[in-house]
C-alpha cells in the first residue's frame, strides 16, 4: 500500500515539529520524512516497546519505490539491532545492542550503502565524487555474477577512502547514500539522513529520491510482473526458471494463476 510521504497518523506518523522544520524540503518533488523502527528480539531489555504497525516487517522496513513500508514490496532499507552479552555462559549480561542499516533483502537482491558523515541533504547531488562509483556500477545480467556482487558487498570495499557495504551502523546526524537493486522491479538511488534517535529506539529519517536507473530483469519476467500486477495490486512474485531470480510474494487473496503457469503461458 502505497504511503504519503509523510505519515501524519499511527505508530509511524511524524511530529507537527518534524513536518514543520522540513516542509521546505519536502515541497520538492521525490522527497520523504519517514519513522524507522528497529527490529529486534522482543525479549531483548533494549527491545522496541513502543506500538508498531500492524503490516509485514512491523515498521523497520522501507521501500523508496513503492513508498511503503510494509515489507515484501521490494523493500530499499532495513534497521535493525543486534543484540550484544558479555560475561560467562551461565552469567551473561546485555549490553547496548549494535544498530545498522541493510539493503538487499530478498532472493538475489543487493546493494550498497555508503556513510558521507553530517553533511546537509538538500546539499547532495550526483556531482558529489563519492556517488561516482554508485553511479557508475554496472547491475550483473547473470544470477552468478549478481550471488558474487552480494558476497562481495557483504564484505564491504573502498573506493577513493570512501566505504560502501550491504551493511552499515546507524548514526544519527549521518547522510547516507543507497543504493538499491531489486530486479524487475526498481534500481534507484537514494540519499537520507538521520535526524535522530528517538527516546523510543525509532528513527527519523528524511530522505530524497537522487536517481531512478534502469531496472534489470531477465527475457520473459517483465511482461509476466506487469499483467500479473495489473490483475492484482497486491501480488508481488518472483520467477524461479532458466536464468530468472527468485521474487518473493505476498498475497492477500488468491491469484487468478499461478505465477509459474504464468510463465509458462507467456513463454508460448
Amino acid at each position: 500500500m502505497r504511503e504519503p510521504r509523510v505519515v501524519e497518523k499511527g505508530p509511524l506518523a511524524l511530529s507537527d515539529q518534524d513536518r514543520n522544520t522540513y516542509a521546505g524540503f519536502l515541497a520538492e518533488r521525490n522527497t520523504g520524512l519517514i519513522r524507522l523502527l528497529p527490529r529486534n528480539n522482543p525479549k531483548s531489555v533494549f527491545a522496541f516497546r513502543g506500538e508498531r504497525p500492524a503490516i509485514r516487517g512491523d515498521g523497520a522496513y522501507y521501500s523508496f519505490h513503492y513508498r511503503t513500508h510494509e515489507y515484501g514490496y521490494g523493500s530499499d532499507l532495513e534497521f535493525s539491532v543486534t543484540q550484544v552479552f558479555k560475561g560467562t555462559p551461565d552469567r551473561m549480561t546485555e549490553l547496548p545492542p549494535h544498530k545498522s542499516f541493510s539493503v538487499g533483502l530478498a532472493g538475489a537482491d543487493f546493494g550498497m550503502l555508503t556513510n558521507l558523515g553530517d553533511v546537509p541533504l538538500a546539499d547532495l547531488t550526483l556531482e558529489d565524487p563519492r556517488l561516482a562509483f554508485m553511479l557508475a556500477y554496472e547491475t550483473p545480467r547473470k544470477e552468478s555474477q549478481a550471488r558474487v556482487e552480494y558476497q562481495r558487498l557483504g564484505k564491504g570495499i573502498i573506493i577513493d577512502g570512501q566505504t560502501y557495504n550491504q551493511r552499515l551502523p546507524a548514526q544519527s546526524d549521518a547522510t547516507y547514500v543507497l543504493r538499491s537493486i531489486n530486479y524487475g522491479v526498481s534500481d534507484v538511488l537514494v540519499g537520507f539522513h538521520v535526524v535522530r534517535e528517538e527516546s523510543d529506539g525509532s528513527l527519523i529519517i528524511v530522505w530524497k529520491l537522487l536517481k531512478a536507473l534502469l531496472r534489470h530483469s531477465w527475457r520473459g519476467i517483465t511482461k509476466a510482473l506487469t499483467k500479473q500486477r495489473n490483475t492484482d495490486e497486491n501480488l508481488r512474485f518472483r520467477f524461479v526458471h532458466r536464468n530468472l531470480f527468485t521474487y518473493g510474494r505476498d498475497i492477500r487473496r488468491p491469484a487468478a494463476e499461478p505465477a509459474a503457469a504464468t510463465l509458462r503461458r507467456l513463454q508460448g
